[in-house]
């Protein structure tokens, strides 16, 4: 059975190398283009997590946070990765915000070469990635680590 990670509100600029990451690492992409789509999951698929984009114009007209909120009622307490084409260090005070107003004790983690991978065992653990950590050959490896880690 696959490994399932859904991809949700996928932004052109991202998303090719975001669904080749999911691949490379291992897993099969659910592309979610509107939140009907959720119910397009067979019941017995092996949903890992998901990638929430959090780019201002989507194919989704819901915003990434209440995207988050109707995945995590499906899948409660999987991982999730939010992506920006943003500066990581401004996304992540905006979905800092965000996840404070619903979620106690969290923690969130910029995907660069500093993370530890021992921090990302807690399910209140959330990761923000660019395009840059996709693609760029320094980035990739630190990445691929812990994409592997953080979604087993």
């Amino acid at each position: 059975m696959s490994k399932i990670i859904i991809m949700a509100r996928p932004h052109p600029i991202i998303a090719g190398a975001m669904k080749e990451f999911i691949i490379r690492n291992g897993y099969e992409p659910f592309v979610l283009n509107k939140l009907e789509d959720l119910k397009n999951i067979p019941n017995n698929a092996n949903v890992y997590g998901s990638v929430i984009s959090t780019a201002v114009d989507s194919v989704i007209k819901e915003s990434y946070i209440e995207v988050f909120n109707e995945i995590n009622k499906f899948y409660p307490n999987k991982p999730v990765i939010f992506t920006t084409i943003g500066k990581m260090e401004v996304i992540t005070k905006i979905v800092s915000l965000s996840l404070s107003k619903i979620i106690k004790d969290f923690v969130i983690h910029i995907v660069d070469k500093d993370i530890k991978l021992s921090n990302l065992n807690s399910e209140k653990n959330f990761l923000i990635i660019n395009n840059e950590s996709l693609t760029n050959p320094e980035y990739k490896e630190i990445s691929d680590k812990v994409f592997k880690h953080y979604f087993s």
